[in-house]
């Protein structure tokens, strides 16, 4: 089911596509991590824009911005499920209640330094 989404979400956010081909790899192939995920969002000319930040024991975190495809993130942290590209680089796909978050562009290493605590 959650193939069938990706494939749909694919469609209609071609700039993601590449990312979105890694995460339908990802999630037919491997197995998943628990973590967390923390959404901002922020509000550009009545435009909402989506950032996840993702942390996981034993990784650095990362953030990335994410087009909500059929749900509506709110500004909190999520239990979620994690899975990552080859040898354990950067998060490629992240589903929680309700829904999945797919990077629209590379994601980021946060800095150390500029981890914050949220939730």
């Amino acid at each position: 089911m959650i193939a069938a989404f990706l494939g749909i979400v694919g469609l209609s956010e071609q700039r993601a596509g590449p990312n979105i081909v890694l995460a339908i790899s990802a999630y037919d192939a491997d197995t998943p991590t628990k973590g967390e995920v923390f959404v901002a969002i922020t509000s550009w000319d009545s435009n909402n824009r989506y950032h996840a930040t993702v942390r996981e024991q034993g990784h650095p975190d990362w953030e990335y911005e994410f087009v909500p495809h059929g749900w509506q993130p709110a500004s909190h942290s999520y239990p979620a499920q994690i899975w990552r590209g080859r040898s354990e680089a950067q998060p490629i796909l992240a589903v929680v209640e309700g829904g999945i978050l797919i990077p629209r562009y590379d994601p980021k290493q946060v800095a150390k330094e500029g981890r914050s605590s949220h939730g």
